[in-house]
C-alpha cells in the first residue's frame, strides 16, 4: 500500500495525497486565526507564541504544496517545498521553547540571552543539517524535546494556579500521540492515512494550546485593566 501516491485527477492535473493537503490547509488557516489574534498583543511572550502559529502556519502550507505536486514539476521543485516545510517547522520549534520560557520566567528578572543564543545556535545547525539531508526524523527529535521541556514548564505553572496553563498541558501531552502515529505510519486506509491522523491530532492539539494561550491572554488583559 504505497501511502505516497494515491491522487485524484483535476482537469488534467494529478492532485496528490488530497486528504493530507486539506488537513495541512486547514492547519494553515487555523495557525494563521491564531497568529492574527496574538500578534496585535504588545507583550513578547504573546509575541512568541504569535510567530509559533505563524511558522507552523507557514510549513503547513509549504507542505501542502509539496504534497501535492509530489515530482510533477521535477524532484528540485519538489525538495525545494520540502526543504521550507523543515526551516519553518524547526524555527517554530524556537518560538515554542522561548514563549514557554519567557512565561515562567516573567515575573522572576531571569537573564536570557545565554539561553536564547544557545537554542538558536542548536536550530540553526539543526536547520543546515536538515537543508542537507531533508532528515523529518530531526524534526521530529528536536520538537520532542522542546514539547517535553514546555510540558514540565506549564505543569509547573498549573501548581502554581497560573490560568491556561492546564489546556496548554493537555494539547502538548496529546501532540505526543501525533508523533507517534507519524513515526509508526499507522494508516487507517490510503487515502486516510499515518500523514492524516498525526493532523488531525496536531490541530486538535493546537486547539487545545491556544484555549490555554487566549486564557492567559485574557488574564493579562484584567491585570492591564487594573493596572491602567
Amino acid at each position: 500500500m504505497n501511502l505516497d501516491y494515491t491522487y485524484i485527477n483535476l482537469f488534467g492535473f494529478k492532485f496528490f495525497e488530497p486528504i493530507t493537503v486539506g488537513t495541512n490547509l486547514i492547519l494553515f488557516l487555523y495557525c494563521f486565526f491564531c497568529f492574527f489574534k496574538l500578534i496585535k498583543v504588545g507583550d513578547k511572550v504573546f509575541k512568541n507564541w504569535s510567530l509559533f502559529f505563524l511558522l507552523i502556519g507557514c510549513g503547513c502550507l509549504s507542505g501542502a504544496i509539496a504534497h501535492t505536486i509530489h515530482f510533477q514539476y521535477g524532484e528540485n521543485i519538489f525538495n525545494f517545498f520540502k526543504i521550507f516545510t523543515n526551516i519553518f517547522s524547526l524555527s517554530a520549534v524556537y518560538y515554542f521553547f522561548i514563549a514557554a520560557n519567557n512565561y515562567y520566567n516573567k515575573d522572576k528578572n531571569v537573564t536570557e540571552n545565554k539561553l536564547k543564543l544557545t537554542v538558536k545556535l542548536w536550530i540553526f545547525i539543526a536547520i543546515i543539517i536538515s537543508v542537507l539531508h531533508s532528515n523529518f526524523l530531526l524534526i521530529k527529535i528536536n520538537a520532542a524535546i522542546v514539547l517535553i521541556y514546555s510540558l514540565i514548564i506549564h505543569y509547573l505553572t498549573v501548581k502554581n494556579k497560573q490560568f491556561g496553563s492546564l489546556w496548554i498541558c493537555t494539547g502538548i501531552a496529546l501532540s505526543f500521540t501525533s508523533v507517534f502515529i507519524h513515526s509508526l505510519k499507522w494508516s487507517l486506509n490510503p487515502y486516510f492515512n499515518y500523514k492524516d491522523m498525526s493532523h488531525v491530532i496536531m490541530l486538535i492539539s493546537l486547539i487545545l494550546i491556544y484555549k490555554g494561550v487566549n486564557i492567559k491572554l485574557l488574564n493579562f488583559s484584567i491585570k492591564l485593566s487594573e493596572i491602567g
